[in-house]
């Protein structure tokens, strides 16, 4: 949705994002620049950071790693995010992680 059809549907006192699309499909997350995704590989918590976004459907993400090991940015579509099995999570301040509502 656009920012004027999100603001729109806002002022009118409904929700911010549709959890059905009208052409079909269901709400399975939101994501903007700054969430965090979780997914478990082999037994081990693989972390990445959001980025930014593309018109085309990319999604751009950097895997959290140690600092002094930088990773590039790596692009994707929403398809391959989820059939990878990642899902958003909350991390606090103290480090600990929690699913995202």
């Amino acid at each position: 949705a656009t920012k004027r059809e999100t603001l729109s549907r806002v002022r009118k006192g409904d929700p911010a994002t549709l959890p059905s699309h009208p052409e079909g499909g269901e709400l399975v997350m939101t994501l903007r620049p700054g969430d965090v995704l979780h997914r478990k590989i082999d037994g081990r918590d693989e972390y990445c950071l959001i980025r930014k976004f593309l018109g085309s459907g990319q999604i751009f993400f950097k895997p959290l790693t140690m600092a002094l090991e930088p990773k590039p940015e790596v692009s994707k579509t929403p398809n391959p995010l989820l059939q990878e099995g990642w899902g958003k999570v909350i991390i606090d301040p103290i480090g600990r992680v929690s699913p995202a509502r």
